[in-house]
């Protein structure tokens, strides 16, 4: 299928995230499948970006030293430099993202230094990201719109997620766990993950 015709399915910043996940020189197979896992890929950063942004909202812009992101960045320089190798330099910044994703998961310490270090990641991500083109929308514009095609696929309304998520609570409180389980499995199968958490439990699009 042509370029301009996937673009009728796929977002822009999608296309171009996939094209760069492959070596220039490399024969590139616009397969549906493929560009549904560069769809996802990217989703990880614009989460990752999100969740950054709302850790360390209201604190003052990181003063962390240059240093802290000098590692990212020499190593996206690198693969630059090596034959415009875009696919390294996006795997390095996805080392980035499992960072951020680490220091997030550890919410008792997330304060002082880390919130200095989410941002100066985050910082890194989006600079170098300009550089390929990337992570051009807000994040929180990009979930939501993912969020909303997730759901065109999927043939279910955000109200009616919700009630399965209420539901799910109220057979885990009566120790019904078969059926807490079947609609977590029901939802997955639609390529919907549950997220529970200490505030309660949350959707998004796999």
């Amino acid at each position: 299928e042509a370029v301009p015709g996937i673009l009728k399915s796929y977002d822009p910043e999608v296309v171009r995230f996939f094209i760069l996940t492959a070596h220039y020189r490399s024969p590139v197979d616009f397969s549906d499948q493929n560009l549904k896992e560069a769809q996802a890929g990217l989703s990880r950063f614009y989460e990752a970006l999100h969740s950054a942004a709302v850790a360390v909202e209201g604190c003052l812009e990181a003063e962390a030293p240059a240093e802290e992101g000098a590692d990212l960045e020499t190593q996206f320089r690198a693969a630059m430099d090596d034959d415009f190798n875009t696919a390294l330099a996006i795997g390095h910044m996805f080392d980035a993202v499992r960072a951020i994703n680490r220091i997030l998961a550890e919410e008792n310490t997330l304060q002082g230094r880390l919130q200095e270090i989410l941002g100066r990641g985050r910082d890194d991500l989006l600079r170098l990201g300009e550089v390929l083109g990337l992570f051009v929308s807000e994040p929180s514009a990009w979930l939501a719109r993912s969020a909303q095609e997730g759901l065109s696929e999927s043939g279910l309304s955000a109200k009616e997620i919700e009630s399965l998520i209420l539901e799910r609570r109220e057979a885990r409180a009566n120790k019904d766990f078969a059926r807490s389980d079947q609609i977590r499995d029901d939802l997955a199968a639609k390529g919907i993950q549950l997220l529970d958490g200490p505030e309660g439990t949350t959707w998004k699009m796999k």
